[in-house]
């Protein structure tokens, strides 16, 4: 895990600029999300063409846009951008927080500060956890029934992966941690693929 320092002239642009009202044919092909805006995948998130265009079409400016189910928030800064008001509601603590963060987005050298500083707490005791026998951090371990079927490795240079077997190092590793239960998680559903 790294991070490349931004220039000092470059700012985060996370949004574009409201250039040209959003139109139909933008609905039927809304483009994906990028930067910040993909970065929370939030369960119910809609695409922000709808929601522009519906602001655009049922409101005018200084108009109240009301959304009682905030979710990723990404609805609040449409808004503002168009000139209008907003309230936002959810029961979830986290779309607040996220809502906030979007209305009021850091500058770069602050937002690559933060980062460095998470990367200089965490990685070394993240990475430490995935170490294979060459202290290189494994980037996927495979399973079957139980068992850990194969060992990946990212290459110091281009993108084909290095497949190793599991060693005895590794199994150790697993029985380390086979007993550990997550506190906050539901029980993941795994769907196999059955060929006949």
């Amino acid at each position: 895990m790294s991070f490349s320092q931004p220039s000092d002239a470059t700012q985060i642009s996370l949004f574009p600029e409201l250039t040209n009202p959003t139109k139909q044919e933008d609905l039927l092909s809304p483009e994906s999300y990028t930067g910040l805006a993909g970065f929370h995948k939030y369960w119910g998130k809609k695409p922000t063409e709808s929601l522009s265009y519906l602001i655009e079409n049922l409101t005018t400016e200084k108009d109240i846009v009301m959304d009682p189910f905030l979710g990723s928030g990404l609805i609040s800064r449409e808004a503002l951008e168009r000139k209008r008001r907003f309230v936002g509601v959810d029961i979830n603590p986290f779309s607040i927080e996220h809502t906030t963060f979007l209305l009021d987005l850091p500058a770069s050298k602050d937002y690559y500060k933060a980062l460095v500083e998470i990367e200089e707490k965490v990685a070394a005791r993240i990475n430490a956890t995935y170490k294979t026998t060459d202290g290189r951090p494994a980037s996927h371990y495979l399973w079957e029934g139980g068992n850990i079927e194969s060992v990946w490795i990212k290459p110091e240079t281009g993108r084909t992966r290095i497949e190793i077997c599991p060693s005895e190092f590794d199994l150790k590793a697993f029985e380390e941690y086979k007993n550990y239960i997550p506190r906050n998680f539901r029980n993941l559903t795994f769907f196999y693929q059955f060929t006949h």
